[in-house]
């Protein structure tokens, strides 16, 4: 993922990425039976590679958008907050529980998190532990639009396409200009 990052990073004729899941859920995060056998060392290290990830999804000149589909948690909602736009199934969850693991959000994108949702939601998101349902996502910003498994690909194929239609330079400077 890094090496597609950095590939990118300099493509300007290419106006979009979507990254999606070939299952049900963007990502289930980390698993905790191998979390528990990780050294504090190899802790330290996935946290560093995920907040490089992060920072760099902000800032590619592509409008990065993330398929939630049916959710995604701790690490994997992390990473979804680095995207400029997120869709999502109409039944997504999303859990910031980060602490039930004995972990912490650490990446640039827990900052740019409060400014996507809000102050408030985002410390309901991410002191609760509670799993945000997709209401909560939809009316705070989190996710721009909402699919059932019949219009995904119709949704999908809409949103890239209108983004393919902007002006490049333009769609970089409001990107970075926000």
């Amino acid at each position: 993922l890094e090496s597609l990052l950095a590939w990118t990073s300099d493509k300007v004729d290419i106006h979009s990425i979507l990254f999606k899941s070939n299952k049900d859920i963007f990502s289930s995060g980390h698993n905790p039976n191998i979390l528990k056998e990780q050294t504090q060392s190899q802790i330290e290290k996935m946290t560093l590679k995920l907040q490089k990830l992060v920072q760099a999804l902000l800032h590619l000149p592509q409008t990065v958008v993330i398929d939630i589909g049916h959710g995604a948690n701790n690490i994997g909602a992390e990473l979804s907050v680095g995207a400029d736009i997120r869709i999502a199934h109409k039944s997504c969850k999303v859990s910031f529980n980060h602490s039930k693991l004995g972990l912490v959000p650490s990446s640039c994108g827990m900052s740019a998190f409060s400014i996507i949702v809000g102050q408030a939601n985002a410390r309901n998101f991410l002191l609760s532990g509670k799993t945000i349902p997709f209401t909560h996502l939809l009316n705070s910003g989190f996710v721009f639009e909402l699919y059932n498994n019949e219009t995904r690909e119709e949704i999908t194929t809409s949103l890239l396409s209108s983004i393919n239609e902007q002006a490049p330079v333009q769609r970089i400077q409001t990107k970075f200009g926000i």
